[in-house]
Order: C-alpha cells, then sequence, then structure tokens
C-alpha cells in the first residue's frame, strides 16, 4: 500500500537525483523512478536474451561513450579505491556488501568508469556457478547480469557498450552468453538488443527467482 508518507519519500528521492545529476536528466530520472515504483503492479514477466551472432557481427556499430574505461574484476580488492570513493557513502556500502554476494557466487565484475568515477557496472557467471537460471546452461555458458548505470552517466550509451565489451571477453566456441530483464524496463530492452541480442523467451516471475538476473 502506498502511504502518503512514503509518497512523499519517494517524490524527495527524486528530487536529490535530479539535483545530484542536473536538469537535463530530470526527464529520464522521473521516467525510472515511476516505471521501478510501478513494476510490481503491472508486469512481472521477465525476458531472456541470448547473443545473435549473425546481429552482433552485422549490426550497426555501437559506438564507445567518450573516456569510457572498461575493467575486469575478480575481487573487491583488486578495485582501486579511488574510483569506489567516487560512489556516496551511503550508497557504496550496499553496493560493496552486493559486491561481496556476487563474488562469492562466483560472478566477475566488470566496471565502467569515466574521468575516473565509477558511471555503470555489469557482472558476468559461468554456468557452472549456477544452480538454476530462466533456461538451461551449459557449464561454459555466460550470463550477463545486475547492469546499473549511475543516474548521471545515463543516456550516453554505455550499457550497450559494456554489454558489448563483456561479449568480446567472454566469448569463445560453443559459447552461448545470456542476458535477461524486466519486461516493463523498455530502455534495458532497446540497449541488450542493440548489443546483438534476441528474444529467447519470456519467464513470469511467480515461477520464482534464479539465482542470477539483471532485472
Amino acid at each position: 500500500m502506498i502511504t502518503a508518507r512514503s509518497m512523499v519519500s519517494g517524490v524527495a528521492h527524486v528530487i536529490q537525483k535530479i539535483r545530484e545529476a542536473g536538469p537535463g536528466k530530470a526527464s529520464l530520472i522521473i521516467r525510472d523512478s515511476l516505471k521501478r515504483a510501478l513494476a510490481p503492479k503491472v508486469v512481472k514477466d521477465v525476458i531472456v536474451y541470448r547473443l545473435d551472432r549473425l546481429a552482433y557481427a552485422g549490426g550497426p556499430a555501437v559506438p564507445r561513450p567518450d573516456g569510457l574505461c572498461v575493467e575486469r574484476y575478480e575481487r573487491i580488492a583488486g578495485i582501486p579505491a579511488a574510483v569506489l570513493e567516487t560512489v556516496e557513502a551511503e550508497e557504496r556500502a550496499a553496493m560493496l556488501r552486493l559486491f561481496q554476494e556476487q563474488f562469492d557466487a562466483g560472478g566477475s565484475l566488470y566496471v565502467g568508469t569515466i574521468k575516473a568515477r565509477m558511471a555503470a557496472f555489469q557482472w558476468s557467471i559461468k554456468g557452472s556457478h549456477l544452480k538454476q537460471w530462466f533456461v538451461p546452461l551449459r557449464p561454459e555458458d555466460v550470463v550477463i547480469y545486475a547492469a546499473s548505470t549511475f543516474n548521471m552517466f545515463r543516456g550516453r550509451g554505455i550499457h550497450s557498450a559494456m554489454i558489448r565489451h563483456i561479449i568480446e571477453r567472454e566469448d569463445g566456441a560453443g559459447i552461448e552468453i545470456y542476458c535477461d530483464t524486466t519486461a516493463w524496463n523498455t530502455v534495458a530492452q532497446r540497449n541488450i538488443e542493440k548489443a546483438g541480442y534476441r528474444k529467447l523467451t519470456i519467464i513470469r516471475r511467480s515461477a520464482g527467482r534464479p539465482d542470477a538476473g539483471s532485472g
């Protein structure tokens, strides 16, 4: 149930995000906040994607945003402290807890930075580390998941560029590369498809949440 108090709190949070990101990002932040608020009540479907190599190789080039650097990490200690400190302290604490959980589960972290500031991150994980996912996986298959771009860096094409980078790093003979997103997240769907993925199937959330997914 949405209360007056929670509504005021939500509005205040959106205003703070706009102040941090600047007025040019206001419409994007508001649209994203509304989708997140309404998603649990509107649709619970998950779209599963598999890399289409013909689309990946023959599709339009995905430009790399100016200044974007992407690095892969296997443990928190490997991430430069200067990069982590560019994230607000309260948000950083929650993020590091999430990072440790995913490292413990076998995930590999890709961090995108612009001018040494953390702009986005995404994860990859081998099928051998997943007990269950939306579709059957072989041990060598790869899932890209938990993509997140910080508000002030959205709208620059970072999501698609990082997916392409991960594909180039993780791909190999006989490997299938998957990802997923919620059906309401049309921005993520466009970014995923731009990177060369095609829809494989749609899964109902009521079937249960597997070990990894980008949400």
